[in-house]
C-alpha cells in the first residue's frame, strides 16, 4: 500500500459516516518531544523537540461516555545523536482512539488509547537519507485530555512505535505530544 493510500481511505471512510450533532471535528496543534530507543548505531540519543498538527473526528457512543476518534497528524520525530548529528523523521500518524469521557459542567476530562499507523514522509540520519527505512510502522497511543466548555481541548499523549526504523537503525521512536485543539 502506498504512503498516501491508507490516509486517503481513512479520510474517505470518515467523510462517508453520517455526521450527527454528537460528532465533533477538531483541529489540533502543539509540540512533540521525541527520542528513540538506543541501539548499537544510536547508543546516546537525546530528546528532540518538534511540531505536530492535524485533524480529528469524534463520534460519541453509548450516550457520550465513550467515543471513537480517528485522527490524521503530521508529527516531527527523531532525536539528537550527539553535538552535531541528529535523526529527523517526519511522519503522518493515523491513530484510531477509543476515548472514555467524564462529563462535568465546564471541564470534561477524558482518557484514550488505541493503535496507530505511522507513514514515514521523510527520514534523515546525520544529514543523510535513512537507508532501507520502513515506510509504514505501527504503534500505540495512550493519553489524557480535557475539554474546556464545548470547544477547546488540551491533550498529553505518549506514542510508542512497535517497529524499528530500519535494519541499520535498529531503534524505535518514542514521542510525547502536548496538543491544543479547537472543536466544531
Amino acid at each position: 500500500m502506498s504512503r498516501i493510500a491508507a490516509p486517503v481511505l481513512l479520510a474517505a471512510a470518515v467523510a462517508l459516516l453520517p455526521l450527527s450533532a454528537e460528532a465533533q471535528f477538531t483541529i489540533k496543534a502543539g509540540a512533540s518531544f521525541a527520542s528513540t530507543t538506543e541501539s548499537d548505531v544510536t547508543p546516546d540519543v537525546s530528546n528532540k523537540t518538534g511540531f505536530a498538527a492535524g485533524i480529528g473526528f469524534g463520534f460519541k457512543l453509548g450516550g457520550g461516555a465513550f467515543a471513537l476518534h480517528p485522527e490524521l497528524l503530521y508529527v516531527q520525530k527523531g532525536g539528537d545523536l550527539g553535538a552535531s548529528q541528529s535523526l529527523k523523521i517526519d511522519e503522518l500518524d493515523v491513530p484510531l482512539l477509543a476515548q472514555f469521557n467524564l462529563r462535568l459542567k465546564t471541564l470534561s476530562p477524558y482518557l484514550y488509547a488505541g493503535p496507530q499507523a505511522e507513514f514515514e514522509l521523510n527520514c534523515k540520519s546525520a544529514g543523510e537519507d535513512c537507508v532501507d527505512s520502513q515506510s509504514v510502522r505501527w504503534g500505540g497511543v495512550l493519553g489524557l485530555g480535557v475539554l474546556i466548555g464545548k470547544r477547546v481541548t488540551g491533550d498529553l499523549r505518549y506514542n510508542w512505535t512497535f517497529n524499528e526504523i530500519s535494519d541499520q537503525l535498529s531503534s524505535k521512536p518514542r514521542t510525547i505530544l502536548l496538543l491544543a485543539g479547537l472543536s466544531f
